[in-house]
């Protein structure tokens, strides 16, 4: 009950040492495989940023049962009982932002996913190396913004308001791969560059409450068609310009 609490109140739960260290290895061996993945059409899907520098993974746990399980067993059922409601995966990502990549504008998730009647999404937060503010950690304004969508430039950037993102107070969250974080799908967030020579890696694993079913799939379908990794594009075609609900903030191209 004082874990559902924070979250209601804050938006945002942070859960150090979360993890066994032999875990957080786990973690890492994780990120390592998929950063390895080569791009292949209908399977998961890839995107880059500057050119060939690879930013995301998105649907990847059909393709790798070991990681699928660790999700199961060690996520799934501990965010469960946290927020005291049975749930579905909605989607799945891993983020990489290598030395000198760029940051995601502050913004909020729900804008992204509100054709999926959805009234919330609780997005989990795993680390696959230390997330400092020197290689831009993730960076919230907690507060009770539930239900609440902020006002937004007016050029489809997906970035909150400069006059609102002044208002608000922000908080730099350093974590390690040990950590867990949980935000809902309101509460404002973004990350700096990564002003270091290493990589940060950070999963996402977005759930909605199962009362509300099961979209898994069918975000994925129109993901791939709206936004496609590059592999699968057309020649000519604005992907920007079409899925730009699913490139929020983002750096992504």
């Amino acid at each position: 009950m004082f874990y559902k609490n924070v979250l209601d109140k804050d938006g945002l739960l942070l859960l150090k040492n979360f993890f066994t260290e032999e875990e957080s290895n786990k973690i890492i061996e994780f990120a390592d495989e998929l950063e390895n993945y080569p791009e292949e059409k209908g399977k998961w899907m890839i995107y880059f940023e500057n050119g060939k520098k690879k930013s995301r993974i998105e649907n990847f746990l059909n393709y790798n049962s070991e990681l699928k399980n660790f999700v199961q067993n060690k996520i799934h059922t501990n965010i469960e009982n946290i927020i005291e409601s049975k749930l579905n995966l909605f989607k799945e990502k891993l983020n990489w932002k290598y030395g000198g990549g760029d940051g995601f504008k502050s913004h909020q998730d729900h804008p992204a996913f509100n054709d999926f009647p959805c009234k919330i999404f609780y997005n989990v937060a795993i680390f696959a190396n230390n997330s400092t503010k020197e290689n831009g950690c993730l960076e919230f304004s907690k507060g009770n913004y539930k239900y609440n969508i902020l006002d937004y430039e007016s050029n489809n950037s997906g970035k909150i308001s400069q006059e609102i993102e002044n208002k608000l107070k922000w908080e730099k969250i350093e974590t390690t791969p040990r950590d867990l974080v949980i935000f809902d799908s309101f509460v404002p967030h973004r990350s700096d560059k990564n002003y270091t020579k290493n990589s940060r890696r950070i999963f996402y694993f977005t759930y909605n409450l199962k009362e509300e079913g099961d979209f898994h799939n069918c975000y994925i379908i129109k993901k791939r068609m709206e936004f496609p990794p590059d592999i699968e594009r057309e020649k000519g075609k604005n992907y920007n310009s079409l899925g730009n609900k699913y490139n929020l903030a983002n750096p992504l191209k």
